[in-house]
C-alpha cells in the first residue's frame, strides 16, 4: 500500500467524537502507569508486580518487598486495566474474548525502521505491516517511508538503505497514524522485538493522544525462547535459519515484517490447537531479554513542527 496524506490534523482526528481507535489505545495522564502498561503488554501474560515495577521504572537498590508494595499501590490506581491474580502477580485485564483458537484469530505483523537509538531523539523512517489469518496467510499489507524531520546518520543509511533523499517527500508520522491504527485495529499485534519497535510507535501515539497501543501483543523473540529453548540466539535471521525459513532481504520494514510473518507461521504450527489465552494471557514466565524503560512522552503534548524535509 502506498502512502497517502490524511486530511486535517491528527489532533483533530483523535479528538473527534467519531474516533473509533480509542478502543486500541491505553489513555491515562500517568506516566508511571504508561510505563507499567507497556512493560506488561510487551511481555504478555502475568508477571511479578515487584519485578515489573523495578524494571519498567528503572529502579534499584531496594528489597523485593518494597517494589511489591509499590506495585500494589500503582496497579490499584486502574483496576479496569490491571488485574491482580494473586499476591504480587498482575496482568493486563482481558477486554476481549481470548478463549478462542489461534487459527480463528487475525494478526497484524509490524516492523519499523528508524534513525537509530530511541525516541524522542530518534524517529521512524519506515513502517511495514502485514495482516495475516490464523494460519499465517497474508490478507493485506501496508508500507510507507516516513519523514523523520532529521538527518539519517550514515551508518543507518548503510544498514537500511534508507537515505535523506528517499524520505524527503514522505509523510510525517502524524499524517499516517490514523492509517496505521486502522490497519492494526481488531488484530493481535506481532513484533519481533517489542521493546525496539513499540517504543517508537508508543512515543508517537502518546505524543499526539496521550495513549499507548493496547492490543494484545505476541513477540516472536519471546515465542522463540519458549518454543525453541535450545536455540542459542534470538535474532530474527538466526531464528529464521533455525526454523528453515528463507531469508530474502533484511532491514527494510516490509521485508522484515514478511520474514517475521513466516517465522510466526512456523510457531503457529507448533501452537496448533491452543487458544489466545493460553499463548498470551496465561503466560507466567518473563523473557530473559526484556528491557526496562519504554519510551513515552513525559508531557503528552501533541505539539509538533510542520512536516518538512530532513535537515
Amino acid at each position: 500500500m502506498s502512502y497517502s496524506r490524511s486530511p486535517g490534523s491528527i489532533r483533530d482526528f483523535f479528538m473527534s467524537s467519531e474516533n473509533k481507535y480509542e478502543e486500541i489505545l491505553f489513555i491515562t495522564p500517568s506516566m508511571t502507569l504508561k510505563r507499567l502498561f507497556a512493560y506488561l503488554r510487551n511481555h504478555g501474560g502475568a508477571l511479578l508486580g515487584s519485578q515489573a515495577v523495578k524494571r519498567a521504572l528503572a529502579l534499584r537498590g531496594k528489597p523485593k518487598e518494597f517494589y511489591g508494595e509499590l506495585a500494589e499501590i500503582f496497579f490499584a490506581q486502574d483496576s479496569t486495566t490491571f488485574e491482580k491474580l494473586e499476591e504480587d502477580i498482575y496482568r493486563i485485564r482481558p477486554i476481549l474474548d481470548f478463549n478462542i483458537p489461534l487459527e480463528k484469530a487475525t494478526f497484524a505483523v509490524l516492523d519499523i525502521e528508524t534513525t537509530g537509538g530511541k525516541p524522542p531523539q530518534e524517529r521512524i523512517t519506515e513502517i511495514g505491516m502485514l495482516r495475516l489469518d490464523g494460519k499465517g496467510r497474508e490478507l493485506s499489507s501496508y508500507s510507507t517511508l516516513v519523514n523523520p524531520r532529521k538527518k539519517i546518520p550514515p551508518y543507518v543509511v548503510r544498514h537500511t538503505g534508507i537515505s535523506d533523499t528517499m524520505v524527503k517527500s514522505a509523510p510525517c508520522i502524524e499524517d499516517i497514524l490514523p492509517e496505521i491504527l486502522h490497519f492494526l485495529e481488531g488484530n493481535i499485534l506481532v513484533v519481533h522485538d517489542s521493546f525496539a519497535d513499540m517504543q517508537f510507535l508508543d512515543y508517537d501515539c502518546d505524543r499526539y493522544y496521550s495513549g499507548l497501543i493496547s492490543l494484545p501483543l505476541l513477540n516472536t523473540q519471546h515465542l522463540a525462547e519458549r518454543l525453541c529453548p535450545e536455540l542459542g540466539g534470538l535474532g530474527l535471521t538466526r531464528i529464521a535459519d533455525y526454523l528453515g525459513v528463507e531469508v530474502k532481504e533484511r532491514h527494510r520494514a516490509l521485508a522484515d515484517a514478511e520474514l517475521t510473518s513466516r517465522v510466526l507461521a512456523r510457531f503457529l504450527e507448533k501452537l496448533n490447537g491452543q487458544t489466545i489465552y493460553e499463548v498470551y494471557l496465561n503466560n507466567t514466565s518473563e523473557a530473559s531479554y526484556i528491557r526496562p524503560g519504554p519510551s513515552v512522552n513525559s508531557n503528552g503534548n501533541g505539539n509538533g513542527t510542520d512536516c518538512g524535509s530532513a535537515e
